[in-house]
Parts: structure tokens; sequence; C-alpha cells
């Protein structure tokens, strides 16, 4: 019988679940740890999806929560079990079966989850959680490489009012009003997917940025943007 196929929202924020086969353990010692998370930080970068947690504790499976960021969370997954399958080079299959995703709802679940990884002893020191735009990754393994994702999560847009005054700067720039660029459709949704791609925001204060949209407005420029750049 043929699989489901996931029905995945390319901003949305999931629970990832994956668990180890019979095979061998997932993690057998913190060099495989340590090689996960740089597989990780690799796909970060070439998927542009944000990590809020993650846990490795467990030698049997790992916990992501991962904001697809506009990202395909399938191929997200794939492309990081793949490459960590090819270094765990097991006899067999590696993992026991597809990931489980379950989709959070932004703020509160979020922090939720977070906590029940903690309540649960689910995690240990390898567990890093966020709410803004940054590299969890990098404060575990490469202490070399913490001064520039420091820097870049100082650029990242915190709150709404960080976001109106960008959006100032910008309209200053182009030397044009802010309600010009809003009403330049073209140039608005460019801006909210970028806004979405470098900010905290929720979709609620992103339309509240780019003058009183809706959420599903927003949600529908943000699809119809990640649709032209594939």
């Amino acid at each position: 019988m043929a699989r489901k196929a996931r029905k995945l929202d390319a901003f949305g924020i999931y629970a990832i679940h994956q668990t180890a086969s019979d095979s061998r353990p997932l993690f057998q010692d913190e060099a495989d740890r340590v090689t996960f998370l740089k597989i990780v930080k690799q796909t970060k970068m070439r998927f542009k999806f944000k990590l809020y947690a993650f846990c490795i504790k467990a030698s049997s499976h790992y916990d992501l929560i991962i904001d697809a960021n506009g990202s395909d969370l399938s191929q997200v997954m794939k492309s990081i079990n793949i490459a960590y399958a090819m270094y765990a080079g097991a006899e067999g299959r590696l993992f026991k079966d597809r990931y489980k995703s379950e989709r959070l709802i932004e703020g509160d679940q979020v922090r939720s989850r977070i906590k029940q990884f903690l309540d649960e002893q689910m995690t240990c020191d390898h567990l890093q959680a966020f709410e803004s735009v940054t590299s969890v990754i990098d404060l575990y393994h490469e202490a070399s490489d913490a001064k520039a994702d420091a820097t870049a999560c100082e650029n990242c847009l915190q709150d709404k009012d960080a976001a109106v005054m960008k959006l100032a700067e910008i309209a200053k720039i182009r030397q044009c009003p802010v309600g010009s660029l809003l009403k330049d459709k073209v140039t608005r949704d460019q801006l909210i997917l970028d806004f979405r791609r470098s900010s905290t925001l929720s979709l609620k204060e992103l339309g509240e940025v780019f003058g009183g949209l809706s959420e599903s407005t927003v949600c529908k420029i943000l699809k119809d943007q990640c649709r032209k750049a594939f």
C-alpha cells in the first residue's frame, strides 16, 4: 500500500522525531553527534530553514524543532538523513522508518514543546532553545563561528518596531514614501518574503507591518513567492 503524501506548510513550524532501526545506534559516541550537527548546519545553510531546538542525547533517536521558512521540509529531512546515513555506513537500514512530523502553532506551543523536552528528561547539554533566528548548532561545536553567527543574529529583525524601522530605511534608500512601497505589490510581496526569512515576526505581525494585511493574505503571498523562487 502506497504511503500517504504528507501535507506540509512551507512556513509551518514542526516537531521532528526520527528513530533508529535495530542495525546500530543512531549515535554511538560524541563524534557521531558532532558530525550529525555539522550535517544539519550544512542543510540549514542550503535550505534556509530556522532551527529552534534540537535534542541528540539518546542513542536511538533525535528531535528537532524546525521552522520550514519557505523550504520544502521533506527535502530538508531527506538531505539530513541521507547524508548522515552515508556517514554512519550501517549494515542495513539506519532509520527505522521515515521521520514523524507534528505541526506546532507559533509561540506558546513551540515554547511548550521545548519545555516538554526538558520535563521528560529527553535532553541534556546538547539542547539549546531559541525563539529568535540564530544558529543553535554553532553554539555547540564551533566556537570559531560563534562571532559570525552573533553578528547575523544582531541583523535579524527581533520585533515589529524593528521591522517598521527597517521598512522606513528601505523606503528612504529607494527615495520614496513607505506607502508607495506598499502599493507596489511586486515590491511589497518580495519584501514580505525577505522580512519573513530574516525575522522572528509571526504572520500576524508581518501583516500589521505591511499595511494591515490578514494572516491568510500574508500566508498566500509567501506561498506564491516561494513557488516563483523554485
